[in-house]
């Protein structure tokens, strides 16, 4: 099930979507994830699941991210922390069916994170008129299963506060 907020502005005529991949992190939350996984890769070769996530360094971070593993052109849900499973709901859940249409281009850009090995970042928001009703950052970073072979998508949800 989507996340009911956004579901209930799409609803809504006057709404539009937005997402844009931007070149940085604008949210602090968003540059502390990316710096542990670019720490585990300098030191690792890889980020694994496991290993670097969960982890003391990111705890704080931890109820915004959700491990995601590729599906057939699409993304399953894995798991999710408290505040993105919100908007992801349970493990099991394809990213197609919670978010039909709308989104993607944000599943073009995960296959592109995960294709490339670099980090991708999303400006995204809903706006009802000329309100700013939801203005979120998404990271989305490739990782590794514990086997530290199969490739998964570790995306960090991060809103900023109007």
């Amino acid at each position: 099930m989507a996340c009911p907020a956004i579901v209930a502005l799409y609803a809504v005529r006057e709404s539009q979507a937005h997402h844009c991949r931007v070149p940085e992190p604008r949210h602090p939350k968003a540059a502390r994830l990316i710096d542990h996984w670019c720490d585990a890769i300098v030191r690792h070769g890889l980020f694994v699941l496991g290993r670097h996530v969960p982890a003391r360094a990111i705890v704080p971070i931890l109820p915004h991210l959700v491990i995601c593993e590729p599906s057939g052109g699409d993304l399953r849900i894995r798991l999710a922390g408290g505040a993105a499973s919100r908007c992801f709901g349970e493990a099991g859940a394809l990213l197609s069916d919670l978010f039909p249409d709308n989104f993607s281009d944000l599943l073009d850009t995960a296959y592109d994170a995960l294709a490339s090995g670099c980090p991708r970042i999303v400006d995204a928001g809903i706006k009802r008129r000329k309100t700013v009703e939801i203005h979120d950052e998404i990271v989305l970073l490739p990782i590794v299963d514990r086997d530290e072979t199969t490739p998964l998508l570790l995306v960090g949800l991060f809103p900023f506060r109007r």
